[in-house]
């Protein structure tokens, strides 16, 4: 790994799966790799800093604004994701769609901590959050 991680919380994808199926019962989850690194806290911002580097040079080179159909949030959570595992490629770090409560559908990034929790990530300002889940229905997970 080029970009280097404090880290040694290791989850094999069976286990994550487990653990995010009892947090999100009715999400469909999917793991891409066999097992990740759950990542601390404070190298967070670390991992989206420089993700954030790699994004801002590819929109110099094609220019993207919001457009709803067009390039929009999951446009966004991919774009995210795939900066953040070039950089960390066993990094627990993913996307999630939800159904959000009286509004629509929206799509995330999101990551587990050293502890297992899940953690959201809105790609379009690169803020991580916990929300109250009775807002926010995951409804497909990917890590």
């Amino acid at each position: 790994m080029i970009f280097k991680l404090k880290n040694d919380c290791k989850m094999s994808s069976r286990h994550l799966t487990l653990n995010l199926s009892k947090k999100f019962p009715k999400a469909s989850i999917f793991c891409s790799d066999s097992s990740q690194y759950l990542v601390y806290k404070d190298e967070v911002d670390k991992a989206i800093a420089w993700s954030r580097w790699e994004r801002n040079f590819l929109n110099i080179l094609v220019p993207r604004q919001y457009k709803r159909d067009e390039w929009d949030c999951e446009d966004y959570a991919f774009c995210f994701r795939s900066a953040i595992r070039r950089l960390y490629p066993k990094f627990a770090f993913g996307m999630v769609f939800v159904q959000i409560k009286n509004e629509g559908k929206h799509a995330l990034n999101c990551f587990l901590d050293q502890f297992g929790q899940f953690h959201y990530i809105e790609p379009q300002n690169d803020k991580w959050f916990e929300l109250d889940i009775s807002n926010y229905e995951p409804y497909l997970i990917i890590i």
